[in-house]
């Protein structure tokens, strides 16, 4: 692509060439780790709120249920070696 077209359309669309980087392999692995990034969040978010409502009627305190939310990850630490 001549230098004159590049320039052309970064000014299209308002946009300075940092924006696209020349290396693929580099956009595509930032948008591979956002992506997954952006998947773990959505799957941890969801897991929270909809399991929080069964624990906290079956343990009838909101206090305890956040033990068990602390205390989780440990003992799921302690369980992987």
């Amino acid at each position: 692509m001549e230098e004159s077209a590049r320039q052309t359309l970064y000014s299209d669309l308002r946009c300075t060439p940092q924006c696209f980087p020349d290396d693929w392999r580099v956009f595509l692995f930032n948008a591979t780790v956002l992506f997954s990034l952006v998947l773990t969040a959505t799957i941890t978010g969801v897991g929270i709120f909809s399991v929080a409502g069964p624990i906290v009627k079956s343990t009838g305190s909101v206090g305890l249920l956040l033990v068990y939310w602390m205390l989780g990850p440990l003992i799921c630490l302690g369980w992987s070696n």
